[in-house]
């Protein structure tokens, strides 16, 4: 072999390394870009399982305070409740009470009633006497 047969060749074989080192540095850049991409996604998984666990913390917190509230009105009704109770025996205290003096009131009527005859009797009854003690004066 001549050496311009072993410089072509050598020629040749740079080129072709050359070619082979082009290709793999491309394929090495679509790999590195790949890499990124994936870094990229990952980076966008992690952020969106933080928010939602963040979004998980607002529901557990707003779950928590429904439940607070929830508690606080149940006692709230169940003191409107107590309240309404008392305010119905009020009125059935106040309704007997009202009875009894409706009762008494008619006694207190009548027993009036029957003092007004009895004293239009007495005045009647003076009347008399007065007319009698009149009489009598008169014939002194």
């Amino acid at each position: 072999a001549s050496i311009s047969d072993l410089a072509s060749q050598t020629k040749s074989a740079t080129e072709e390394i050359s070619s082979l080192i082009s290709n793999l540095t491309k394929e090495m850049e679509d790999v590195a870009s790949a890499i990124l991409s994936l870094v990229d996604s990952n980076k966008m998984q992690n952020e969106s399982a933080q928010l939602t666990a963040e979004s998980f913390e607002k529901i557990s917190e707003s779950a928590q305070l429904i439940s607070t509230h929830s508690t606080e009105l149940n006692g709230t009704v169940n003191n409107l409740e107590e309240a309404n109770k008392k305010i119905v025996d009020s009125i059935q205290t106040i309704s007997a009470i009202t009875e009894e003096v409706t009762a008494h009131s008619q006694t207190t009527f009548d027993a009036t009633e029957e003092n007004q005859v009895i004293i239009g009797d007495m005045q009647k009854d003076v009347l008399d006497m007065q007319k009698n003690a009149d009489k009598l004066n008169a014939l002194r």
